[in-house]
């Protein structure tokens, strides 16, 4: 029976997959530009940059002393990300949870206090690099982005000044009415103290992080490149900063058209056309894709095959109805000691 649902499951994303690539077949198209060599460099480094992914998210379980062998860090990433395409940005998470839950007894609470908690070290890292990016572009390229400064500057102020507040002051203390903010800013709070009691696994988490960044940062620079658009170096890097901001809040499934729509808005700043830039972060996309289809249909089944015998149906109601009552919808429950 186990075998049986866990065939229908593969299956029912297979047939998805094929869906979902179909539906975008023209854009598939784009790859016709990219030669054989290119193309293998950029699916070379999508694959690092989600092994640094991965790497991420097998520290950040450390916290609570789970180890992960290599099927479940890396095969929950890409699985995590490739259902993220086809649900709102909660389905990937909630398939994950329940996987940590049946797997290593870990509460959708405290999974998604540490997703909180990183998220805010997301938008301090991001905007951080913005900065000192932008600072490289002044002194090496004599271009000054004032806004980008300015705006960086506030996000990383305001990033801090949540992050030193919730880890020290007591959220009941707060002047907040709304029950949903006050959930949101709990599970950013129990994150940040699951962080400050073990420091020690904060400089991998934020050196994988700043790897994946400017692992992606690479491969939309040469994405650019095998498609003959000349960018410089330090200006996708900057691009890929506020790329970076909008993955820490998925938007659309997947957050397409999102990161394109960024990447637009920054043609200026890379000195080319709103088509091109549209073109490169394309192509960026559809390498990205490949390679979290191709491990992501791989890697789910492993991971099926790894789950107990609880019913899968039953802990999925559970979680949703966890999940609706906490700070993605959550409610704060009580951390584990």
């Amino acid at each position: 029976m186990k075998n049986t649902t866990s065939t229908i499951i593969i299956l029912a994303i297979i047939i998805i997959v094929l869906i979902y690539l179909f539906s975008n077949a023209e854009d598939l198209l784009v790859l016709e530009k990219v030669s054989l060599i290119n193309l293998c460099f950029l699916l070379l480094l999508s694959f690092i940059a989600t092994l640094a992914n991965g790497c991420q998210f097998k520290y950040l379980l450390r916290i609570f002393h789970i180890k992960l062998i290599f099927t479940e860090w890396f095969g929950l990433t890409v699985t995590n990300t490739m259902l993220n395409y086809f649900t709102p940005a909660r389905g990937g998470m909630i398939a994950r949870a329940l996987y940590m839950k049946k797997r290593h007894n870990l509460s959708l609470s405290e999974y998604a206090s540490l997703l909180a908690g990183l998220n805010l070290f997301g938008f301090i890292i991001s905007s951080l690099s913005a900065i000192v990016v932008s600072l490289g572009c002044y002194f090496f390229l004599d271009e000054f982005y004032k806004v980008i400064i300015i705006f960086s500057l506030v996000l990383l102020f305001l990033s801090t000044l949540m992050g030193f507040i919730l880890s020290r002051a007591s959220l009941s203390s707060l002047p907040i009415s709304n029950i949903r903010i006050q959930n949101i800013l709990s599970l950013v709070g129990q994150g940040l103290h699951r962080f400050k009691n073990n420091t020690r696994l904060l400089i991998p988490i934020c050196f994988f992080c700043f790897c994946f960044l400017l692992l992606s940062a690479a491969r939309l620079y040469w994405a650019f490149l095998s498609v003959g658009i000349k960018v410089h170096w330090l200006k996708v890097l900057l691009v890929q900063a506020f790329v970076g901001l909008s993955l820490v809040i998925s938007i659309t499934p997947g957050n397409l058209g999102v990161k394109e729509g960024i990447i637009g808005l920054f043609a200026r700043v890379l000195g080319i056309s709103i088509e091109q830039a549209i073109l490169g972060a394309l192509v960026d996309r559809i390498i990205m894709m490949i390679i979290i289809f191709f491990f992501g249909i791989i890697y789910s089944r492993l991971l099926l095959n790894r789950l107990s015998n609880i019913p899968v149906e039953k802990d999925m109601v559970v979680l949703d109805q966890e999940a609706d009552a906490c700070g993605y919808d959550q409610n704060s429950e009580t951390v584990r000691k």
